[in-house]
């Protein structure tokens, strides 16, 4: 499993909430909110596939650190 910390998840899932959709895009706050959780999970599922990715190139550097 792909070792990941959820606080740089959020930093970085936070700068990019300035280019989302804003509310008055949608017909209702249930729309938006909705919006809003699938927008989260396809960068989430995208930051895991960027890890993985970048795992795949050689070692990280919590492996480097405990040699």
């Amino acid at each position: 499993m792909t070792k990941f910390y959820p606080s740089q998840f959020a930093e970085a899932y936070i700068q990019t909430l300035p280019h989302a959709k804003t509310v008055e895009d949608f017909n209702n706050r249930t729309d938006y909110w909705e919006y809003l959780k699938k927008r989260r999970q396809l960068f989430f599922d995208e930051y895991i596939e960027a890890i993985e990715f970048a795992d795949s190139f050689g070692k990280s550097l919590d492996e480097t650190d405990n040699e």
